[in-house]
């Protein structure tokens, strides 16, 4: 049986400090947590852009 670990969810929108998720997650990361990140698909993307999965 596995043990569970600490789980970071984090919300961001398209407000100028959401560009410093990254460094958030790393850190987290590093720190042990998983990160699960919930942002929403900007709207100049679709989903046949390159590096967009659903």
């Amino acid at each position: 049986m596995s043990r569970a670990g600490k789980v970071l969810y984090m919300i961001v929108c398209a407000a100028g400090p959401a560009a410093e998720v990254g460094r958030l997650v790393a850190t987290a990361q590093a720190e042990g947590w998983t990160v699960q990140v919930v942002a929403p698909r900007p709207r100049w993307t679709s989903s046949t852009s390159p590096g967009w999965r659903l």
